[in-house]
Order: C-alpha cells, then sequence, then structure tokens
C-alpha cells in the first residue's frame, strides 16, 4: 500500500491525481482511502493484506476533527466509484463499519447544531444517534437508530430503526428492530424529510397496532 508522505493538509485532496495513482503498482484497480487531510491511503483492489493494512490504520483517524471521510473509492472505468469488498472478502466487515463510522460521525455533528436550533425555537425535539453496532458471532456491523413511543424524533438514516415502546420501568421496554427498508415502508407517510445532508425524517406519532404488526413480519433477532 502507499501512503501520502506531505501532511500539507492537502493530501486527500491528491485523489485528483489520477495520471500519478494510476502509475502506482498496485494488485488490482487502485482503492483509495482519502481519510484525512492529511492523510490519502492507496492500495490494489486485489491485495488482501493492503486492503487490510489500509482499513487498521484508517479506524483511529475517523475520530479526529479533521477527518475526511472512511468511505473508500476504486478508479474503475475511468472514474472514482465507491468500494467495499465484496461478500465473503475478509476485509469486507471493515471496509463496512469504516462507512458505518464515517456516517454516524457526521450525524453527530449535525446533531448539536440542530438540538440548539430546535431549543431556540421551542420545539421539544430528539435528535437521534446513529449506533454501530457489530454482531458477536457474525462479525457484521449494521447501523441502528431508535423511534420511541411518545417522543417527536427527528430520525437519521441507519440500517435498522428500533421502535421503542416503554415499559413500567426502565428494564421492561418493547424493542422492535426492523430493517430500515421494511421500516420506511410501513410507515413513509409518517417520515417527513427535512432536507437536510446528511438527511433526516420527522416523525412526530409512533406505529398504531396494525402498522406495528406490519412492522413485526420483519422483525429482526437481538444481537
Amino acid at each position: 500500500m502507499f501512503i501520502s508522505p506531505w501532511h500539507d493538509t492537502y493530501d486527500s485532496s491528491r485523489l485528483v491525481l489520477v495520471e500519478l495513482i494510476t502509475r502506482l503498482d498496485v494488485r488490482g484497480d487502485p482503492v483509495a482511502l482519502p481519510l484525512h487531510r492529511d492523510h490519502l491511503f492507496l492500495t490494489g483492489s486485489d491485495d488482501e493484506r493492503g486492503l487490510g493494512r489500509s482499513a487498521d490504520l484508517a479506524a483511529p483517524l475517523l475520530d479526529d476533527h479533521r477527518r475526511v471521510t472512511g468511505r473508500a473509492c476504486v478508479w474503475r472505468d475511468g472514474r472514482w466509484r465507491p468500494f467495499v469488498p465484496p461478500e465473503g472478502h475478509p476485509c469486507r466487515n471493515r471496509f463496512v463499519e469504516l462507512r458505518l463510522q464515517t456516517d454516524a460521525g457526521s450525524y453527530d455533528e449535525q446533531k448539536s447544531v440542530l438540538e440548539q436550533q430546535a431549543q431556540s425555537r421551542g420545539d421539544d425535539v430528539f435528535v437521534a444517534s446513529v449506533l454501530v453496532m457489530t454482531d458477536g458471532e457474525t462479525g457484521v456491523s449494521a447501523s441502528l437508530c431508535t423511534w420511541t413511543d411518545g417522543v417527536p424524533t427527528l430520525l437519521p438514516r441507519a440500517d435498522q430503526i428500533a421502535f421503542v415502546t416503554p415499559g413500567a420501568t426502565e428494564e421492561e421496554p418493547r424493542i422492535m428492530r426492523v430493517p430500515w427498508e421494511h421500516a420506511t415502508a410501513v410507515m413513509r407517510d409518517a417520515m417527513e424529510p427535512q432536507g437536510l445532508v446528511p438527511e433526516r425524517w420527522r416523525v412526530d406519532r409512533f406505529p398504531s397496532e396494525q402498522e406495528q404488526a406490519a412492522l413485526g413480519r420483519a422483525e429482526l433477532s437481538a444481537v
């Protein structure tokens, strides 16, 4: 793999130097991680070791406020395209997790601004976060947001939505986790897009009993 040496705040911008990048000796198509203003990683799409090393070095940089993105891209057919290793590849989940952590970080940065705006308007709305979870058995990562009964919420995009019905005590809530695509198909009429980047949807009501039954048909087991 190749690591940018300049550290002059323009490292990730050198992604545009495709004439240089395509001359690098990599296995397969060039894969780039424009992680940080001072860090650009390059390797090949067929280089398992290079991909793994890139992901390992990238992960801690996502916590830096000067990060750019953990979304990898591949130079293919004359353009940069989104890149995640294929199903079954040993590095796939590390690249998925980089993407998920990038999205969660973007929503966290957005959250504080939206909370201040809501407070200034006197709007008692909950600005939800994105949680990244990893299945202990499969090692597969996914993102999750929560939609709670009785709580107006600005909902972020995630792989799954956890519909939460509070119980008599904090230990007794009913939680139903549903894939995003199924949840939004059932609840589309209750979700108002806000025109934000990244996008959020305002939800002011909880699913009815009929809607909960429809959601339950795609409920996921607990992690």
